[in-house]
């Protein structure tokens, strides 16, 4: 969504006073990229991709049935069926 569209729960400016449009409660985007630099969420990260590689993922994105990797077509007709009862 582009900033100079309405979104719902999202508060504007005046369109002549609009520099940047920021959702309520989220940290302003400079201190997220502070914290990103100084490394806060590369612990984080590094546990999420390990035991992404230890559940079997492979790429992005992958998906997982009843706690088994499914390999199957993608889109949504192929897995609303593998979701089916019975197939898993």
């Amino acid at each position: 969504m582009r900033a100079d569209q309405d979104s719902p729960g999202v508060r504007h400016a005046p369109a002549k006073d609009r520099t940047r449009v920021e959702p309520p409660g989220l940290a302003h985007p400079d201190a997220i990229e502070a914290e990103v630099l100084g490394g806060a969420y590369t612990r984080r990260v590094r546990e999420d991709f390990k035991s992404g590689v230890r559940g079997g993922v492979n790429g992005t994105p992958t998906f997982f049935i009843n706690g088994e990797r499914y390999d199957g077509a993608r889109g949504l007709e192929p897995l609303l069926a593998a979701l089916q009862p019975g197939v898993w």
